[in-house]
């Protein structure tokens, strides 16, 4: 006896939504069994939008289910869409602004999926996917939706479903894959969602037979476990079957010819903390729905909005996450639960009821992801977990490694787990280069979870702490070459590896020697990362594990960091720290260690006005000096020179000097060591009183460059500073306020602090530069160093002003009283309008 096919059953005539009832035939609504009093036009449009729940209808659509083939003024749709929302809940249609009006609650019928599936879900941020996958499967017979565990592919492939009744008819089966784990039973599932009657022996080919010619639409739901036989049985159904389309959702591709595979990404979660900026957001939208499931009357308002913001973020946008942490703030609270999402996954253990085993729990849907991936997919999965803000394949052939997976085999897992949407691409990025990937938060604290019980937590962060090393010291190495900007600006997007890399090797199960190497080789980084606070006390915590047994050159390329980031805040330790430094690179036979740290240390030395230190360093360093190596790694001896020539009163002397490191950095063609050397030049030009030569290179350089739209911090700084002492009072002020939040990002407000109080007093705001200058003695003060000579000179004109206008004893009063300000408070002061 062949096969049979179910009769089709008659379109539904009842919706079902909340507390209410819709009558289609009888064209009534009812509220807990009482009829409500529900125009026509009105009942017309409430039909048409709980048709179609979560789907954005226009306003055109609108208006040709209500008043069809009539022309009527708009304002008649807003009339029916208010008595709609105050004969039911304002809360049942959503206004979409500038799109139209959503429906925004969950919807079923009579006959929803045959009975065999559950009804459709109300879905937040997904209409657009739904409508995509709909043009989609116009022309494409078989499509994929893949994402991973708890992404939504089931709810929009159930909504999909229902959207495309009116294309496919009653000849829509849905096939609920995940209960069935031996695959020689996935055709029976297939043929009883079809209403087939498979006979013992008869092949499971033959439902294409019998599925003919007709047209269906058929929805193979949770493939992944199971692709092989799904696989196999699609293949012939699209053969032999060709009016039938196959939507398939999975967490791995069928591999089929002919597939197209739709990648459904998390959430959008909020784009900023406010209010407006939340409720925009699809991902808080789910998250305030389904606290209001248990918590009715929840809204999202002005006090909780930063902590939905948070609680989406750091879920990911995952919708299975969000409704597991929904679930528990009726116990816990909004702030409840952000607090403990650093163990969410044993905080998110309580879902819906009627949810699938495998969603039980985040941990349970992550486990069945897992479970699903070979033994070599889930060793570089586990050791992904140790990566913080990216990763490229290289830097997984090199931390992703054992006896057993080499890195050819990790780049094949690598690309396994990006199939199945465990691994994410990074947003940008250049479509030239290898692309940065990521795992997702949850994702990888359950990664960790699995590196931890599986043992191989200490090797896989020893193995991305030596990676970091390498790249650090591949940067440093280049520091001063054509390719240092390329090298620097990559290990940049590592900066939270490179934490990561630290905390580990400063930790109990952490290397001494990797903790030294890594905070020394950072410095150029962090600098280029605008990060020189933080390094430095990585620099600190590095220098307490320093031991007579460390390698000189390890700790002299500590020393140096240290001392470099220190920015002339203590004279006395970074003075003895270069000094070390210079003895340990000579007794390591380093000697461009050595060049490099005596440069550094003359600058210091000259800054403290020790011109006799400073003169004897430079000569010690031009005995070292090889002319073989690249030139610029001249640049702080030139400095240093220049800056010994400007103290003894021959600034003239060390204009040449500057004009040859301009032409080296130009050569070398590092637009950002370009604008360092120019402002090295423009400072000379301010020593010596040329302020139209200087004011005309840093113009230059910060309005004429075509590379770069945003000018350097320093050089607009440099710009305010001179067009100060030209008197250019309006053009100071402009450019003085462009770089305050550069300066005070960069460290390097206290630096302009001189130049900012002669703009004060320039400006007639006296009490504000008295500030600045009793703020800029005091923190010089504290640091040992003294003045730049371009800041002397604004000091001295600074002074010369106040004293004119003022008695000394008020003087002395508001430098005491600037002293003790904070540099932000003090700026903001003085270039107020």
């Amino acid at each position: 006896m062949p096969a049979t096919r179910n009769a089709s059953k008659s379109a539904p005539e009842t919706l079902r939504f909340g507390r209410f009832t819709m009558d289609l035939r009888r064209r009534s609504v009812f509220a807990e069994g009482a009829v409500l009093d529900i125009g026509a036009r009105a009942f017309d449009l409430l039909h048409i939008l709980a048709r179609h729940p979560g789907r954005v209808l226009t306003k055109a659509e609108l208006f040709a289910a209500a008043w069809p083939g009539v022309t009527v003024d708009e304002n008649n749709l807003q009339v029916q869409v208010s008595a709609l929302r105050k004969a039911l809940d304002p809360k049942l249609i959503a206004t979409v602004p500038g799109r139209g009006y959503q429906f925004t609650v969950a919807v079923t019928h009579d006959d929803a999926l045959d009975g065999r599936a559950s009804p459709a879900p109300h879905l937040f941020g997904r209409a657009g996917d739904a409508e995509r996958l709909a043009a989609i499967l116009a022309t494409y017979r078989l499509v994929t939706v893949m994402g991973p565990a708890g992404i939504g592919k089931t709810a929009l492939a159930r909504v999909l479903a229902q959207e495309l009744r009116g294309r496919f008819g009653e000849a829509i089966a849905f096939v609920e894959l995940a209960p069935i784990l031996d695959p020689a039973l996935v055709p029976a599932a297939v043929a009883a969602a079809l209403g087939l009657k498979l006979e013992p022996g008869l092949a499971p080919g033959q439902i294409a037979i019998h599925l003919g010619a007709s047209t269906h639409l058929l929805i193979l739901d949770n493939c992944e476990h199971q692709i092989a036989a799904v696989s196999g049985l699609s293949e012939v159904i699209l053969r032999a079957a060709p009016a039938v389309h196959i939507l398939a959702t999975s967490q791995a591709r069928l591999g089929l010819l002919g597939e197209n595979v739709y990648r459904l990404a998390p959430l959008p979660s909020p784009a900023d903390v406010t209010l407006y900026g939340v409720e925009q957001s699809p991902a808080a939208a789910l998250f305030a729905a389904r606290v209001a499931d248990t918590a009715p009357g929840f809204e999202l308002t002005n006090a909780n909005a930063a902590a939905v913001c948070d609680i989406c973020a750091r879920l990911d946008g995952i919708p299975l996450a969000l409704e597991l942490a929904a679930a528990r703030v009726s116990l816990l609270g909004v702030e409840g639960v952000r607090a403990r999402l650093d163990h969410r996954l044993k905080l998110l253990t309580k879902s819906q009821r009627g949810a699938p085993a495998r969603h039980l729990t985040l941990r349970t849907a992550l486990d069945w992801s897992y479970d699903l991936l070979t033994p070599g997919e889930q060793f570089v999965f586990r050791c992904l977990s140790v990566f913080r803000g990216g990763f490229c394949g290289a830097d997984v052939q090199a931390v992703a490694v054992s006896d057993a997976v080499d890195p050819w085999t990790a780049l094949d897992a690598l690309g396994a787990l990006l199939d199945r949407a465990l691994v994410a691409r990074k947003p940008g990025g250049d479509a030239n280069s290898e692309p940065r990937l990521l795992l997702l938060e949850t994702m990888a604290e359950f990664a960790g979870e699995k590196l931890a019980e599986a043992g191989e937590a200490a090797d896989a962060y020893a193995r991305h702490a030596h990676l970091m090393r390498a790249r650090l010291q591949e940067a440093q190495d280049a520091e001063w070459t054509p390719h240092a900007s390329a090298l620097v600006s990559r290990a940049v997007q590592d900066i939270a590896n490179l934490r990561a890399a630290l905390t580990w090797a400063a930790g109990p199960d952490g290397e001494a020697a990797l903790l030294i190497a890594l905070a020394g080789a950072g410095s150029v980084v962090w600098t280029q990362a605008g990060a020189e606070t933080e390094a430095l006390a990585w620099c600190e915590v590095a220098l307490r594990a320093v031991t007579p047994t460390t390698r000189p050159a390890l700790e002299a390329e500590l020393l140096t960091a240290f001392a470099k980031l220190g920015q002339q805040t203590d004279a006395a330790r970074e003075i003895a720290a270069l000094e070390r430094a210079v003895d340990l690179f000579a007794a390591a036979g380093d000697r461009q260690g050595q060049y490099i740290a005596l440069g550094a240390l003359a600058k210091k030395q000259v800054w403290r006005r020790d011109e006799d230190a400073a003169a004897r360093t430079i000569a010690a360093a031009e005995a070292v000096f090889d002319p073989h190596w690249p030139a610029a790694i001249r640049t702080n001896v030139l400095q240093a020179k220049t800056y010994l020539f400007e103290i003894q009163g021959r600034p003239e002397a060390g204009e040449p000097l500057m004009i040859e490191l301009l032409a080296i950095m130009r050569a070398l063609g590092d637009p950002l060591k370009i604008d360092l050397a120019m402002i090295e030049l423009a400072e000379s030009y301010m020593v010596q009183g040329k302020n139209l030569a200087e004011a005309a290179a840093l113009r230059q350089a910060v309005f004429d460059r075509s590379d770069d739209k945003s000018p350097n911090i320093y050089n607009l700084a440099n710009l305010f500073a001179v067009y100060t002492q030209m008197d250019c009072l309006d053009e100071a002020l402009a450019c003085a306020r462009r770089a305050i939040d550069g300066l005070k990002r960069t460290k390097k407000l206290a630096t302009f602090l001189d130049h900012f109080a002669l703009l004060a007093c320039k400006r007639g705001r006296l009490q504000a530069g008295a500030h600045l200058v009793g703020l800029s003695d005091r923190l010089l003060n504290d640091s040992g160093f003294d003045r730049e000579m371009s800041e002397v000179r604004a000091r001295a004109q600074a002074e010369a002003l106040l004293r004119t206008a003022m008695p000394q004893e008020r003087l002395v009063h508001l430098y005491a009283e600037g002293g003790g300000m904070g540099m932000a408070e003090a700026v903001n002061a003085a270039t107020a309008p």
